[in-house]
């Protein structure tokens, strides 16, 4: 698939204003249990943000960036009734869940450019488990998602911005959705920080907390970022051109 938008923010953050264009080309295969997708980000945009070391300096600088990253996910054990066929009774999400307790792996390359002179790359290595339980069809507490990745982390050069410094830092992202009631989710993701020479050692940064609202034709959150207080909208529309089971939904 190859997918083309732009995008604009306004003080968000440590980002006083922003505006670009991404193009994402993306290729998912299966063989058996093992899952294979692959991801190319070319992302240019311009920046006003507040400059890195400073108290609230900014800069205003074009940021050009290329992300390329492959994964890998094996299911261990699958948890799926696979009689069911997806029907009206799925009015929270655009498929069935692919239920089960999943080994993941994935390795990534980024690096960025910078107009005010300034380059930055990372490579990245990061594998763990993830456990997906629940339908996601009853109205209360019927889809749980936990991921635990541990990441490991070779990174050059700096940002000229504080917002897209990459880190450095071994850590751990522990990732959680939960179905409330409903088509609400609860959502929470952080990082635990592992490598010894980090300030934040044995510490979690980065939270971010979400509130979610699910509907198999779009899905709807709000999310705070405790580490830049911003919050963010995001929306997402699936499965255009898709023909109702019923008149329920």
């Amino acid at each position: 698939s190859l997918d083309f938008g732009f995008y604009s923010s306004y003080n968000a953050g440590s980002i006083w204003s922003s505006y670009g264009t991404k193009l994402i080309s993306s290729n998912s295969s299966q063989k058996g249990k093992l899952s294979i997708n692959k991801n190319l980000v070319l992302d240019i945009g311009s920046y006003n943000a507040k400059k890195n070391g400073t108290e609230d300096e900014s800069l205003i600088s074009g940021r050009y960036g290329l992300n390329t990253s492959i994964s890998f996910n094996y299911n261990l054990i699958d948890f799926n009734n696979r009689d069911k066929v997806y029907g009206p009774q799925y009015k929270y999400k655009p498929n069935k869940v692919n239920q089960g307790l999943n080994l993941n792996a994935s390795l990534g390359y980024g690096i960025y450019d910078y107009s005010a002179g300034n380059s930055q790359s990372i490579a990245s290595l990061k594998f763990g488990k993830s456990l997906i339980i629940g339908e996601f069809e009853k109205e209360f507490l019927d889809f749980t998602s936990l991921s635990i990745m541990p990441e490991f982390v070779i990174k050059n050069g700096k940002s000229p911005f504080e917002f897209d410094d990459f880190n450095a830092s071994n850590r751990i992202k522990i990732d959680l959705k939960q179905q409330l009631f409903g088509p609400i989710l609860l959502g929470v993701s952080s990082y635990y920080i592992i490598d010894g020479s980090d300030d934040d050692y044995g510490k979690f940064v980065d939270d971010v907390y979400s509130l979610g609202f699910s509907r198999r034709a779009y899905e709807l959150s709000l999310n705070y970022n405790r580490k830049q207080e911003s919050i963010s909208l995001n929306f997402e529309i699936f499965n255009f051109g898709y023909k109702n089971f019923s008149n329920k939904f």
